[in-house]
């Protein structure tokens, strides 16, 4: 961000958006964790933690290679915010 850019203008300014090649493994991973919050009410620290990251694990390697695709120049043109 420049000296006198502000938050959400310049260049970067669509950064404020998940890229939309990472949306479909966000909502999905979402969709876990609200089941699990759902499924397990008052229950313990550690069947939270094992919860949110069995919910990423599908999702993890969508969202990386997503991420990796819109901030690499020239990976992917039309992708990128």
């Amino acid at each position: 961000m420049g000296k006198h850019e502000r938050a959400g203008e310049g260049p970067d300014a669509q950064c404020d958006r998940a890229p939309p090649q990472i949306e479909p493994a966000l909502e999905a991973f979402a969709t876990r964790l609200t089941l699990h919050v759902r499924q397990h009410r008052n229950t313990s620290l550690e069947v939270h933690e094992q919860g949110v990251l069995d919910g990423w694990r599908p999702e993890g390697a969508a969202v990386l290679a997503g991420v990796v695709s819109a901030a690499t120049t020239g990976a992917d043109p039309q992708a990128r915010p």
